[in-house]
């Protein structure tokens, strides 16, 4: 084996990437620990209020047992879990009701959660609409997206969610999921049980997540998968990961040229420096490539 006067720790193209290295994996460290770089979001919630989800009884509107209620109870939930103790900066919600028409259960995005859940339950409580035949006539699954779209039309800077509950069936215009694309508005769904195919292809294609199951399951489906995902900084996660990966390569450059390449294979100092580089440039491009194509730059956008 080749004997070197100079150790590779000397030479900067070993020490600028280890220090680059473990910039990138502090940096790691302190956003999965502490949270940093959680997304500012604002969430457009339609509930079905259809006649289906309170046995078509007006004495049973919202009452305990009910999909409706159900329904109330795990926004509830997802309105607990949004507070400046979780997040540093809490969702703005909105929350509608929908059935053949649509009404707004409270009257604007707000971050403050005891102020949507007070004004939620007093509409249900006191809106005497959400009872009308109108409302409990079907579920327009468009009218309810359309909706939510223009509402979220005028929250800026921040990444935009719409959350779409019913126990019912209906059609998903095209248009409406291109428009919903256009202004960056992720589809998420939850079907009480059955499925609803149309709603499945718009959360697909617009990002969002589309969930099944039964009513007992709808709390979770809230506060263990929407909240969580649409507050998480794995973006961030994923990149400085990605980033300690490109400075790891670049680190093992001299190790590969002089202890496997020259030293192992015994090539040449030409043959060895080239195979060495080039396995460097190979993970930086396919790695930056990856992220982009797959996971997105945060720095761009962190939706």
């Amino acid at each position: 084996m080749t004997n070197y006067r100079i150790k590779l720790w000397s030479y900067p193209l070993f020490q600028i990437p280890l220090i680059l290295l473990g910039i990138c994996l502090t940096m790691l460290l302190l956003f999965w620990l502490l949270g940093f770089g959680r997304p500012q979001v604002a969430v457009a919630i339609a509930l079905d209020v259809s006649g289906s989800t309170y046995e078509s009884n007006i004495d049973r509107f919202n009452a305990t047992g009910t999909i409706l209620n159900q329904q109330v109870k795990a926004v509830q939930a997802y309105l607990k879990e949004n507070n400046q103790e979780t997040l540093r900066r809490p969702n703005q919600v909105k929350i509608f009701g929908f059935g053949g028409e649509i009404q707004p259960l409270n009257n604007q995005f707000d971050s403050n959660s005891q102020k949507v859940e007070e004004s939620l339950l007093k509409s249900l409580q006191e809106d005497q609409s959400l009872r009308s035949e109108a409302m409990g006539n079907g579920t327009d699954f468009n009218l309810a997206i359309r909706t939510s779209i223009d509402s979220l039309k005028t929250i800026e800077k921040n990444c935009r969610e719409m959350i779409l509950v019913t126990d019912g069936q209906g059609d998903v215009s095209p248009t409406i999921v291109t428009d919903a694309k256009l202004n960056n508005v992720k589809i998420n769904a939850i079907v009480v049980g059955g499925e609803a195919p149309q709603l499945l292809g718009a959360s697909i294609a617009t990002g969002g997540t589309y969930l099944s199951g039964s009513t007992s399951q709808l709390i979770t489906f809230f506060t263990n998968n929407f909240f969580q995902e649409f507050n998480s900084n794995l973006k961030w996660i994923i990149f400085w990961l990605a980033m300690s990966w490109i400075c790891l390569m670049w680190v093992l450059v001299l190790p590969l040229d002089r202890w496997v390449f020259q030293g192992l294979f015994n090539l040449n100092i030409d043959q060895s420096g080239k195979l060495a580089l080039s396995n460097a440039l190979f993970w930086t491009t396919a790695t930056l490539f990856f992220l982009w194509r797959f996971w997105g730059i945060p720095f761009f956008s962190g939706c």
